[in-house]
């Protein structure tokens, strides 16, 4: 019997304390600052399109001092529909002022994924917790690795 306020207050502290009890586990996923430098130094326009909220974006971002590589940031208070809606791609495309079918999204999960597909883009899984076979038929899915330091990432540049 919690009122809309009380249950968001609750959800924000939990937040603070996944904040707190993660900040001494933050840390890039394997050759990710390399990845993006040299994306940068080539010119490609970058967004980070996640159903985080905005405390725990800057948090990541500004942790991982990662922040200045991105042009724009779409997060959950700027969707109405999570993926596997393709929303959250399509706003990102948008505030990037690029087409659609010239992203390339890198994902970790199936929903994900699909709403790539969905929003007609290309995209990259990070086998962090599934493998390309558990997809199924992804039209979208172009390469699967494990991290940003695999040499198949270099090719998507």
């Amino acid at each position: 019997n919690l009122t809309d306020g009380e249950i968001r207050e609750l959800g924000e502290r939990k937040e603070s304390f996944y904040r707190k009890l993660y900040r001494p586990h933050l840390k890039t996923m394997n050759g990710l600052v390399p990845f993006l430098e040299k994306a940068k130094e080539l010119g490609i326009s970058m967004a980070v399109a996640t159903a985080a909220g905005n405390q725990n974006i800057q948090f990541i971002l500004e942790g991982l001092k990662i922040k200045s590589f991105f042009d724009a940031i779409v997060g959950a208070e700027d969707i109405q529909k999570g993926k596997p809606d393709p929303e959250i791609f399509l706003k990102s495309a948008q505030r990037l002022q690029v087409s659609p079918e010239d992203c390339l999204v890198f994902e970790d999960s199936r929903f994900g994924i699909e709403a790539a597909n969905r929003a007609g883009m290309k995209a990259v899984l990070l086998t962090t917790s599934l493998q390309p076979e558990d997809l199924g038929a992804q039209p979208a899915l172009m390469l699967a690795v494990k991290d940003f330091a695999d040499h198949n990432i270099q090719t998507v540049l």
